[in-house]
C-alpha cells in the first residue's frame, strides 16, 4: 500500500511535527513508508491529512474530492480545539465523503 501525507493546508510545519513523527513511526514499524504529497498526480491508497479548519480550506477540499474519485481512503487528524462551527463543518465534510 502507498501512504501519503497532505500538509499543504498548513502554512508551516511547526506545531504539526509530532503528528508527522507519530504517523511515520507507526508506518515504519510495519515496514511501510510515508510520502509527502507533492503533486495531485501522485496516487495513494491511504491519505493522511492534518486538518486545522483555518488555512487553505478550499484547496484541501478540492484535493480530497479529486483523491476520493481515485478511490483513496482518508485518515484525518484534528489538531485544533473545535468550536461549534468547526465541528459542524467537520460533520458536513464527513457526511459528504461517506455518502458520495
Amino acid at each position: 500500500m502507498k501512504f501519503g501525507l497532505y500538509i499543504k493546508n498548513h502554512k508551516k510545519r511547526k506545531g504539526i511535527e509530532d503528528y508527522i513523527f507519530v504517523v511515520k513511526s507507526i508506518l515504519s514499524s510495519k515496514n511501510n513508508s510515508l510520502n509527502f504529497v507533492n503533486d495531485s498526480k501522485d496516487k495513494f491508497d491511504v491519505l493522511f491529512f492534518i486538518e486545522n479548519f483555518t488555512d487553505n480550506i478550499q484547496s484541501l477540499n478540492n484535493y480530497l474530492i479529486k483523491e476520493k474519485e481515485k478511490g483513496t481512503k482518508y485518515v484525518s487528524f484534528i489538531h485544533n480545539f473545535l468550536t461549534k462551527m468547526d465541528f459542524l463543518t467537520f460533520l458536513l465534510l464527513k457526511t459528504y465523503f461517506l455518502e458520495n
